[in-house]
């Protein structure tokens, strides 16, 4: 896996822990947060919110970055 694609990326998956609470995962791995649900057809709306904010956040970080 691109370790540029390890560094920019987050995974929400299923777990019973709280959204967003980091989840174990393997080193060298894409970051693990909890998706706030323990269904996995119901991850993606579950964790939708926080989803977005981390791609606007993304966004707006590499526009700043571009601006400077």
């Amino acid at each position: 896996m691109s370790n540029v694609l390890i560094t920019i990326s987050k995974n929400w998956v299923c777990s019973d822990k709280p959204l967003d609470t980091p989840v174990l995962c393997p080193s060298g791995d894409i970051e693990r947060v909890s998706a706030g649900h323990t269904v996995h057809e119901m991850s993606s709306s579950s964790c939708i919110d926080s989803l977005f904010r981390f791609i606007e956040d993304r966004y707006k970080s590499i526009h700043d970055t571009a601006k400077a």
